[in-house]
């Protein structure tokens, strides 16, 4: 059993700051644990090319997998354009291919972006329940790891700050990501992942530069001596 740390939080919270962080953390503070983390920005150059090549081979090797998560994807974003089905199906599987391989030889896994932001991104008040499906589906193979959701809430004046630096976030209308509602990737979380081995954090980045992940910690602490 490994454990599987997934950040979530508005685009601009800092989530990959607050991934780079806990990584820094475990490496110094458990140097007996194999720890990794996936970002997802790793492979911004060559992306298009390797999740067409995760693609094929999951289509290969996994058939069953790619069919399950294009099923329950087309039926949740059937009102969505097919731009957005395409990019969250072609996500999912990619991210799905690294964290199958990483938890093959890691105790500690660390994503700054997961299933859960995936799915939240796609949520609205009309596809709820079918999104809820999603999520489980995606996360199913992986139920017997723990799973650590931590959720990042940046001050107003860190979200700014952020916007500053992330002009990709930015359209005409301001901030690209309004949609996003925390009340309803609650409802998400807490509907979807019922078992004993979930638990959801919320830490606060509010203070430029630094972010409190000693909750974090210790939860990968309690899985340590659980394990």
């Amino acid at each position: 059993m490994s454990c599987i740390i997934e950040f979530t939080g508005k685009p601009g919270s800092g989530k990959s700051h607050a991934s780079m962080a806990l990584l820094n953390s475990t490496l110094i503070l458990f140097p007996e644990k194999q720890v990794k983390a996936l970002f997802s920005s790793e492979h911004a150059g060559s992306g298009r090319f390797m999740k067409i090549g995760v693609l094929c081979y999951t289509l290969s090797f996994h058939f069953t997998r790619f069919f399950s998560v294009y099923y329950q994807l087309a039926k949740a974003l059937a009102d969505s354009s097919k731009y957005r089905f395409i990019s969250s199906f072609v996500n999912a599987l990619y991210l799905d291919f690294r964290l199958r391989n990483a938890l093959r030889k890691y105790d500690v896994v660390i994503l700054d972006q997961g299933f859960i932001q995936l799915c939240w991104a796609n949520l609205d008040q009309k596809n709820l329940e079918r999104i809820k499906s999603v999520l489980i589906d995606l996360y199913s193979p992986y139920m017997r790891h723990r799973l650590v959701q931590v959720h990042v809430v940046a001050s107003r004046e860190i979200f700014e700050s952020g916007l500053q630096m992330r002009k990709d976030l930015i359209d005409g209308a301001g901030y690209r990501f309004k949609n996003l509602d925390n009340g309803l990737m609650k409802r998400l979380t807490e509907a979807t992942v019922d078992n004993n081995k979930f638990s959801a954090i919320e830490i606060f980045n509010d203070v430029d530069g630094e972010v409190d992940i000693v909750d974090v910690i210790a939860s990968i602490n309690e899985y340590v001596h659980d394990k």
